[in-house]
């Protein structure tokens, strides 16, 4: 966890606009965000975004989600640095290469609901992944999300 800035008030003001917006540390917290993926080379030229409404905590430490727990204590480890970025803010804001990120924790029970769309059109799921290479196919709910805060709805 090097390199953690110390204050909200040094973040870009989008950003600090973000925290402030945020329930306390571990609040079940309604959001909304954009996502944009790149088509499949057959599709090249095409958008494709995906809007996503989620109850999330924030501010919750990776390593205490009962999930993360059970798992790392049958492998026999504890949980490692970030796999990419730093963090600006912990267990908050993630930085990297120039831009800020947002992590959350998906509310077990909680279903995220998507919208998909091609070039701005409503679509079915199926047909918005068909666009996409098949390693972009993801199955399950992640434990972690992070989300860039200028996806952030």
């Amino acid at each position: 966890m090097s390199n953690i800035t110390t204050t909200v008030a040094s973040l870009p003001a989008p950003v600090q606009a973000i925290v402030a917006s945020l329930n306390a540390p571990g609040a079940f917290t309604p959001m909304t965000w954009r996502t944009t993926k790149s088509p499949a080379a057959a599709h090249r030229g095409r958008v494709l975004t995906k809007i996503t409404h989620a109850l999330v905590r924030t501010g919750v430490e990776y390593a205490a989600i009962s999930s993360v727990a059970m798992r790392l204590a049958a492998e026999g480890r504890e949980a490692g640095d970030l796999p990419w970025g730093e963090w600006a803010v912990y267990p908050l804001i993630v930085t990297n290469k120039g831009k800020y990120y947002l992590r959350v924790a998906p509310v077990p029970g909680h279903t995220m609901k998507s919208e998909y769309f091609i070039d701005g059109a409503p679509v079915a799921r199926e047909a918005w992944y068909a666009m996409q290479p098949p390693s972009a196919r993801k199955e399950g709910a992640p434990e972690v999300l992070t989300i860039e805060v200028g996806n952030i709805l």
